[in-house]
């Protein structure tokens, strides 16, 4: 079931990539939004079972404070130089990986994924070991 659930959100993922690839992006869109950062989560948390309330703002918020600041960026793409794009595709594929976290914790033992605070929380830690502080 894991692996299903595995399957399932890159097959979203890449689907969101593959779509917005299919629009070009100007340079007078912000970085994040060429990226569509909170398409990406909704995505992911549709292929949960359940999501509890405040979870996913809680997921949106720390992806914001981390993703934004730190990897991406909130500058139109005409304000990014060359040599910082490749920093941009690692921060999302660091994005990926936190999301898939999230469904990996969330996890229960009957093969749900029930999207919580608390797994939130614990793939934050587990992306990042000094969460709040990346």
């Amino acid at each position: 079931m894991l692996r299903r659930a595995f399957l399932a959100a890159v097959a979203l993922l890449l689907t969101g990539r593959l779509s917005r690839a299919q629009q070009r992006p100007t340079g007078e869109q912000t970085v994040p939004e060429v990226l569509n950062i909170q398409g990406l989560i909704t995505q992911v948390l549709r292929v949960a079972t359940r999501v509890e309330d405040g979870a996913d703002q809680m997921l949106r918020e720390a992806v914001a404070r981390q993703f934004r600041i730190v990897e991406v960026p909130n500058v139109r793409v005409r304000d990014v130089s060359p040599g910082k794009f490749p920093d941009l595709l690692v921060g999302q594929g660091n994005l990926s990986i936190l999301l898939l976290t999230v469904l990996e914790v969330a996890k229960t033992a009957e093969g749900q994924i029930i999207v919580t605070r608390q797994a939130v929380e614990r793939s934050l830690r587990e992306h990042c070991p000094l969460y709040p502080f990346c």
